[in-house]
């Protein structure tokens, strides 16, 4: 067995991350389907996401090897082969481990922030050295937090203990550092700080001179790349006129803020104002910001209300479970083969369901305005929605699927739950999974017998609503719940639960 100490433990851990920068296009978008043949538009998608992907993972490579001062040739022939001890060594305490981590983390983040992609990579590290989720957010994650908020703060500290300027010099020292009153107003990629004799991050990292990457990486830029403009994220967010059909678009902020990832909950409707927050309780782990999206509370309470009328309705509830009991379910959508009690009592959910409908698929277009602005900083987001919320980002993935090339290691994970959304065309599906970094969970249920009555006037059969059905697309989580959701509503009580045996 190979003579494992701390330096060759290290060695070994930057050849694992090699290969996991190699094998990032098989986690990120290696996405494709035998039912689909790629047309020319998709083609150049794939392209777009691939030559993305590409230079991101050229620009972490050249990063490693320039701060740890070796390649992957080098350590390839310096070991021939070697595979990382994990537990066998004395060297490889977690102590050692979350270092080297940190040391790795820090490399990625001025330019990028806290890429999406990154995040995936340093979760595969994470596992593979048997380090628990709370342990990494601690002395990782949220140890970069802390540094680079003690980091900004310092120089703003410094900033204005510059009291003897005077007014027109100060003016533009403020200027120059972005600083506005309350907060900070620096673009993503211009209005840097002038660097410091030290860089942060080179401070940061043990270097007495940085490399390129690194020149002028000041905490005051680094805070407003990785949180946003003044820190204040997605709970400033103003709607634009342009989507001014949307009268009440709110992130409602549920965890402790300025951790290093964010989550958005999104409820498809309410009955009461916990059932906006209720549900997405799962996402509440450590090292996440969790939010949720309150958009039009009103008109989503009506529809809670219409859609909990129905079900409660003896008659309608025995009259569909019979219906499902006798009847092909590719038949069960058609309006005539429904009993008269179903028909009567849903004649009052129609208008409440299209009015939601409607505002869902604005509140998607919002969303991914919020998202592409970086108005949460660059963190990785996690989206997890269900019923209308699964709608509203099913509408924002496939709206920032149209500039890839800017929205690429932005969105680490997506939840769906119960969509009521068409499943084809396929290739939406492919565009939307080639965006996201990390995991891709559809959850569909086909004892839904609420979805399927919602479509009775459609010409579509069952088995084209996402909400009753798998998606055959390479990299998307088929889960099955009908054994576990036996109705629509069951959704928004049983979320929180399957969230957390997802593991998002």
């Amino acid at each position: 067995m190979l003579d494992v100490g701390p330096s060759e433990f290290r060695d070994l851990l930057l050849l694992k991350l090699f290969s996991l920068i190699d094998e990032s296009r098989r986690y990120l978008s290696a996405v494709s389907s035998i039912e689909i043949e790629s047309s020319a538009a998709l083609e150049e998608f794939e392209d777009t996401c691939n030559e993305n992907n590409s230079k991101w993972e050229n620009e972490i490579r050249h990063r490693v090897e320039t701060i740890f001062d070796c390649t992957c040739k080098e350590l390839e022939e310096k070991y021939d082969g070697a595979r990382l001890v994990r537990a066998h060594s004395p060297y490889a305490d977690d102590e050692l481990k979350c270092t080297i981590l940190f040391r790795l983390f820090a490399i990625t983040i001025p330019d990028f922030g806290y890429d999406a992609r990154t995040g995936v990579i340093m979760d595969h590290l994470r596992l593979m050295l048997r380090i628990s989720k709370e342990l990494y957010v601690r002395d990782v994650e949220r140890n970069m937090a802390e540094q680079i908020k003690n980091g900004y703060l310092s120089e703003q500290q410094d900033l204005n203990a510059q009291s003897t300027l005077n007014g027109r010099l100060r003016k533009r020292l403020l200027i120059g550092l972005g600083a506005v009153t309350g907060g900070v107003a620096l673009g993503v990629t211009a209005g840097f700080a002038a660097p410091v004799v030290i860089p942060f991050f080179g401070s940061l990292l043990g270097l007495s001179a940085g490399a390129a990457f690194l020149t002028g990486t000041t905490a005051t830029a680094i805070f407003v790349v990785v949180f946003g403009a003044g820190g204040a994220g997605l709970a400033s967010y103003k709607v634009e006129r342009r989507y001014q059909d949307i009268n009440s678009f709110h992130f409602r902020p549920v965890t402790s803020q300025d951790q290093m990832r964010v989550a958005v909950g999104i409820s498809g409707w309410i009955t009461e104002d916990a059932d906006i927050y209720r549900p997405w309780m799962g996402l509440a782990v450590p090292g996440v910001d969790l939010f949720v999206l309150e958009v039009e509370k009103e008109s989503f309470k009506t529809l809670g209300s219409a859609l909990s009328n129905l079900i409660r309705t003896s008659a309608v509830g025995y009259a569909a479970s019979e219906l499902l009991k006798t009847t092909a379910l590719a038949t069960a959508m058609a309006a005539l083969s429904w009993p008269v009690t179903v028909l009567q009592a849903g004649s009052l959910i129609d208008n409440p369901w299209s009015v939601c409908v409607n505002i869902a698929e604005k509140s998607g277009l919002v969303l991914a305005d919020a998202i592409r602005k970086r108005v949460h900083g660059h963190r990785p987001i996690t989206l997890a929605g269900h019923s209308l919320g699964a709608l509203v980002i099913f509408t924002c993935l496939r709206e920032l699927a149209k500039d890839p090339d800017i929205n690429m290691g932005v969105i680490e994970n997506v939840a769906l739950f119960g969509l009521p959304e068409v499943i084809f065309p396929l290739e939406d599906w492919v565009r939307m999974r080639m965006l996201v970094a990390g995991r891709f969970v559809h959850c569909y249920s086909r004892n839904d017998w609420v979805l399927r009555f919602l479509y009775r006037s459609t010409a579509l059969t069952s088995a084209d609503i996402a909400g009753l059905n798998p998606i055959s697309v390479t990299g998307i989580e088929n889960v099955n719940m009908s054994n576990f959701v036996k109705g629509h509503l069951e959704y928004a009580e049983k979320t929180a639960e399957m969230l957390e045996m997802f593991n998002l």
